[in-house]
């Protein structure tokens, strides 16, 4: 008998034969899957939904393709009923206590649905992102005896840390980029807050879920399969490398094999599988909160340079916000009027205003040729 992967993929493989991509793919055992040719994340930027073979779709936003745009996936009823299982699956291991009062800070009703079917009492707010939104989650706090809060890992810092530990919030769970230890034992010392993370992918939402006590997150693969892709390209269910990431039964976007850009260590402890991920290296990297492609940001700085020299340090501020340093050289009369048009992209395209440093140009090239344009200085440790 063919195990439920082998004919989880055969079903996909079948409802996306249509395209050139998979029309000779045949899928009779395990191997066979790690022969289908992986999908990047520009791929997906350049579906059609109209060609979804399954409808309806819920779409769900992206961001980080070409030219800084966004573009949006299809996610079919099953798919989007597993999201919800895995949502149901990570709350139960978070440890909430079902009745309880639970505050959504994020944008996203998969996390209202989990939340609701588990047995919590939802008060959704979303995005805090004003006075008026800050000001009603404050009071949803301050009234409502809350005991789980959800939300952004750069935002929880505004709108938890001024309780102090006056608050009757039990545990936090963050998604949307990678959380590190430092943050997590500085926000626990000032507010007694255990942060929980969830780990997951555009298109595919919640994949992994950790324990404060725990570097690894347990993997929640309900409707997915992860693989670990090492430096050789071998395929492997454990082992490092970059994730690779399928959604079983989501048959309006091909999203088979979608290779991310992050690194990985997959590691088994009995019948399940723990996930670890240090850093995003691929072609897009994560700014306040949404995914930009790298070439999009050294394109416009060079416009707007009229030359290469200079370098994109991305770290954190101690509210966890990201901050961009851009280092450059001074060349003309006109510099500040150019440091004017950086700060204005960075605002408009990124939501951040990076600061400007000026550094020798012998310096900048060498920077440049160990590290490339843009450097990334927050990972797990």
């Amino acid at each position: 008998m063919k195990s439920k992967l082998v004919k989880a993929f055969q079903r996909l493989i079948e409802v996306f034969s249509f395209m050139e991509k998979y029309r000779d793919v045949k899928v009779n055992t395990v191997e066979d899957i790690y022969k289908i040719p992986f999908t990047r994340r520009l791929e997906l930027q350049d579906w059609v939904l109209e060609n979804a073979p399954e409808r309806p779709v819920i779409f769900y936003e992206a961001t980080g393709g070409m030219g800084g745009k966004n573009f949006f996936i299809g996610i079919n009823e099953k798919s989007h009923d597993f999201m919800v299982r895995r949502a149901v699956k990570a709350i139960g291991l978070m440890g909430v206590k079902k009745g309880s009062n639970c505050l959504n800070l994020l944008f996203s009703d998969l996390v209202e649905r989990g939340i609701i079917e588990y047995g919590g009492v939802l008060m959704s707010v979303g995005d805090v992102y004003n006075y008026k939104t800050y000001k009603l989650a404050q009071d949803a706090i301050k009234s409502l005896n809350i005991k789980y809060v959800f939300a952004c890992p750069n935002l929880i810092y505004d709108v938890l840390l001024p309780l102090g530990k006056n608050h009757s919030i039990e545990k936090c769970m963050v998604s949307g980029e990678l959380l590190m230890p430092s943050f997590r034992i500085s926000f626990l010392n000032s507010t007694g807050i255990p942060l929980y993370n969830w780990y997951g992918s555009s298109g595919g939402f919640i994949a992994a879920q950790d324990n404060p006590k725990d570097e690894y997150m347990k993997i929640i693969d309900d409707g997915l399969y992860l693989e670990v892709i090492d430096k050789h390209g071998k395929s492997k269910e454990t082992g490092e490398g970059f994730l690779v990431y399928t959604d079983l039964f989501n048959y309006s976007t091909p999203i088979i094999r979608y290779l991310l850009e992050d690194r990985v260590r997959i590691i088994r402890r009995g019948k399940n599988r723990y996930v670890k991920i240090y850093q995003r290296e691929g072609k897009h990297i994560k700014l306040d909160g949404e995914l930009v492609y790298k070439e999009f940001i050294i394109e416009e700085m060079r416009k707007i340079l009229h030359h290469n020299h200079f370098i994109a340090i991305i770290k954190k501020t101690e509210d966890y916000k990201d901050k961009i340093i851009i280092s450059t050289i001074k060349d003309s009369l006109n510099d500040d009027e150019k440091i004017e048009k950086i700060k204005d992209f960075f605002s408009r395209c990124i939501g951040l205003i990076p600061a400007i440093v000026f550094l020798d140009k012998l310096e900048i090239s060498k920077l440049i040729r160990e590290k490339g344009y843009i450097v990334d200085l927050r990972r797990v440790k």
